[in-house]
């Protein structure tokens, strides 16, 4: 494939796929940097890209994938097959791996069998040992005539159909002269056959007939492993490049290695690893020591470029060469590979190989303690593990304060707080916060319009809106006089998020546009997918649906390839608008919340388990399953975070409501009441929410006085440009009905329900117009003027019929 046409198949994902291959960031030009993404969603992430890259390529031309020695593969090479294997049934892509099973299969390896069992993605072929009949006609094959039966019998017994180890006998007894092709049997006895004790000595066998300069040679990059280059043995100068090449020769033809053309390189690999390690095997382990030095030094060298990439293999070798590597070389190679892990979401490793380096750290290396315990926090982090993660990150940030780098200590507790605010963890946030401005004291740095967003963020959060806007405003400042593209979209889209928690989702519109110019030119994947399900969100509680519909195409394909969940719920609910107007199943809004709970379960955020239990409430409740959905919605208010639109306290009252529970649907509407909206300024969606669950829990329960003082406020609401409560989709229109009926302002509420069915039709929400008919009805029945009953009657049948 040619290079242009490769860069095609990368398309938006060459920043991802650099991270793994560096290498493809030297060859084009044009590779744009990774979105900065939380470690913990970097694996899927990385997994959506690579998936992407090789489904472009085989709609090129197919593809074949083989593995070997999937046996050794870790996790995280495990868990890229497993998603890979999951989007094959729709690729022209055949992928086989081989393990092998003389030994226990790895506990990584088998639960991803299993895993791949039981949905039915993956045939397991078993590869048994050659029966005694396979290996007569292997030997029949190979000598062109039938072996005699104690032949047959002597090898089967001596290699037990190992089809290397019965390969490796018949060289042998080829290069004894005892087996020549075409010549038949007959020239070969029983008791001519020399069988070794083992294929250790078939093997050392052979190599004995290597010169000394080729076995030094081979014994040299034997601890390097199976697989080497010709230039790295050309650094090693064992021999000079003419008894180099002439020992390679040898080697080949002695088919102790192979080789491969590797694009302008030849690589060579051992023929089968039990030649390698016997050849490793027979050094001592001063001389061991000395040849990892070597080879440290080689593949530095060889490697200067690209250092990251062979930064583990180094380290190996450092590792294991004793008193000949020095300390501080071999702690700079074993972060180098940690971060290196990081980035390939190899969290596992990267802790072990930052551990590794902690462990040879001196007390006067301040600025690499930092740097190791940064890494392992975020590794931690990824892991789930935020409270290991916030200790090893504290402990980084006393080490950069004691080192004296301000503008670190700002970077990761800017990092760390973005990471916390997920969790909600609202204390923990402001103490980072406040630690990173102090840190950067007067000095002008774009980190400040982070840490404004950040506070502005938490100042809406906790329903202080003017404070939220002083710090939105900073934060936009700040990054403008920057010129900071990262900053400004990050502060932008803070404020985005801002106001559509204040039911403003006009300016949600215009702040988020403005926002995903400056987050596309600055690569921030994470931040646009954000931003992106707030739009299309804000959107569909305006009644754009078809608008929500196509941006949450975009956000939902995002997020997914990302592992953005967060996002990914705002961009799911872009596109529910239109579904659920259309065709409102309970049993798809519950198949939403069950996905909504798994995920929150698996990632540990609370606030988006309640989600998922408010999504199942509300299809139990449209099933008619009341006392379902009763217990749905208290688990969701027990998890719910604080700036959760509506509120859960509007869900519970309202459904003690339709409940007939009076005295606890009262006490809990009583409870919210300090809550309600202020009229002639700025709420947030719980106060909204609760006051729209207020209106028609009141006329529920026939205090029609209590709804009726709410009409003012759901006008207002409905001034904001909004058509639904935002939780459950009831029109505005709707509500604003009810409470003019409540007040016997019959031709006011006469409109509102009109409006309610003409905007239930055009959207279309076929669910409201069912509501707003039984609401309209209830009305009619309640004025009393004459034809009513009659139009009454009509309306409740036409609701009934859907």
């Amino acid at each position: 494939m040619r290079a242009e046409q490769f860069r095609v198949c990368l398309g938006d994902n060459g920043g991802a796929i650099a991270r793994l291959l560096p290498v493809v960031r030297r060859s084009y030009e044009d590779i744009p940097t990774p979105p900065d993404i939380p470690a913990r969603e970097e694996r899927r992430y990385l997994f959506g890209a690579v998936v992407e890259v090789l489904s472009n390529l085989a709609r090129v031309r197919p593809i074949v994938v083989m593995l070997d020695d999937v046996q050794w593969a870790d996790e995280h090479s495990l868990g890229l097959l497993e998603f890979l294997a999951a989007r094959l049934p729709d690729l022209p892509i055949f992928v086989a791996a081989t393990y092998a099973r003389d030994g226990a299969v790895p506990a990584s390896l088998r639960d991803t069998l299993m895993r791949l069992q039981r949905r039915t993605l993956v045939r397991t072929i078993v590869l048994d040992d050659l029966a005694a009949a396979d290996v007569e006609a292997l030997l029949m094959t190979i000598s062109g005539s039938p072996p005699p039966p104690d032949v047959v019998s002597v090898l089967y017994q001596a290699t037990q159909g190992n089809p290397f180890f019965l390969g490796e006998v018949m060289r042998q007894l080829a290069e004894e002269g005892l087996l020549v092709a075409g010549a038949g049997w007959e020239t070969l006895r029983p008791h001519d056959i020399n069988v070794p004790e083992s294929v250790r000595l078939t093997i050392e066998n052979r190599l004995e007939s290597l010169h000394d300069g080729t076995r030094r040679l081979l014994t040299t990059v034997a601890l390097l492993g199976r697989d080497f280059g010709f230039e790295l043995l050309e650094a090693l100068r064992e021999l000079p490049e003419i008894e180099l090449v002439d020992a390679l020769d040898e080697a080949e033809r002695a088919r102790i290695i192979t080789s491969a053309v590797d694009g302008d390189s030849v690589r060579f690999s051992f023929a089968h690893n039990l030649i390698r390690k016997t050849l490793a095997d027979e050094t001592t382990l001063v001389t061991r020591q000395r040849l990892h030095a070597r080879l440290a030094d080689a593949l530095e060298q060889v490697n200067a470029t690209a250092l990251p990439e062979h930064a583990a293999a180094i380290a190996y070798h450092l590792e294991n060469a004793g008193r000949w590597a020095d300390p501080d070389r071999t702690i700079r190679f074993l972060v180098m590979a940690g971060e290196r892990a990081l980035g390939a979401a190899a969290y596992v490793e990267a802790i072990a190989y930052f551990e590794r380096a902690w462990e040879r750290l001196g007390d006067d290396a301040i600025a690499t303690r930092a740097r190791v315990l940064e890494g392992m926090g975020t590794a931690e982090r990824s892991l789930g593990h935020l409270d290991a993660a916030l200790n090893r990150w504290g402990s980084a940030i006393d080490a950069m304060e004691e080192d004296g780098d301000a503008l670190s200590v700002a970077r990761l507790c800017l990092s760390a707080a973005i990471q916390l605010a997920l969790w909600r963890r609202g204390d923990q946030t402001m103490r980072l916060l406040d630690r990173g401005l102090l840190a950067l004291g007067d000095r002008p740095s774009a980190y400040r319009a982070g840490f404004c967003a950040l506070a502005g963020q938490l100042a809406s959060q906790a329903g202080d809106y003017d404070r939220a806007e002083d710090a939105f405003r900073e934060a936009i400042d700040v990054a403008r006089a920057h010129d900071d593209d990262g900053m400004l979209g990050l502060a932008l889209y803070s404020q985005a998020a801002h106001h559509f928690q204040y039911h403003q989702y006009l300016l949600t519109l215009e702040e988020g546009r403005e926002s995903i110019e400056h987050l596309r030119r600055a690569g921030d994947l994470w931040n646009l997918a954000n931003v992106l399900g707030y739009l299309g969100t804000s959107l569909g509680w305006l009644g754009r649906f078809d608008e929500a519909a196509e941006i949450g195409r975009e956000g939902l394909a995002l997020a997914e390839r990302l592992g953005n969940w967060p996002a990914y719920f705002f961009a799911e609910q872009s596109q529910t608008f239109r579904e659920i107007g259309r065709h409102p199943e309970a049993v798809v809004l519950e198949q939403r919340g069950r996905y909504a709970l798994e995920l929150g379960d698996e990632m540990g955020v609370p606030w988006m388990m309640s989600v998922g239990h408010t999504r199942v409430g509300l299809a139990m409740f449209w099933a008619g399953r009341w006392d379902v959905a009763l217990a749905e919605f208290e688990e969701a208010a027990r998890l719910e975070g604080r700036s959760a639109a509506g509120g859960h306290l509007g869900r519970l009252f309202l459904m003690h409501a339709y409940l007939g529970d009076r005295v606890r649907a009262l006490e809990l509407i009583n409870s919210a009441r300090p809550e309600f909206p202020v009229r002639g300024q700025p709420n947030s969606a719980t106060k909204w929410g609760l006051a729209a669950a207020a209106v028609e829990a009141f006329s529920v329960l026939g205090a029609t006085d209590e709804a009726a003082a709410l009409y003012d406020a759901m006008v207002e609401l409905a001034a904001t440009g909004s058509l639904m409560r935002s939780w459950d989709y009831r029109l505005l229109d709707t509500l604003c009905g009810i409470s003019a009926a409540c007040s016997g302002d019959w031709a006011r509420a006469e409109e509102h329900y009109q409006n309610a069915l003409l905007r239930a039709s055009e959207l279309p929400m076929r669910l409201e117009r069912v509501d707003a008919l039984r609401f309209y009805s209830w009305m009619l029945r309640s004025r009393g003027a004459a034809g009513d009953r009659e139009d009454a009657r009509a309306m409740l049948a036409q609701a009934i019929d859907g």
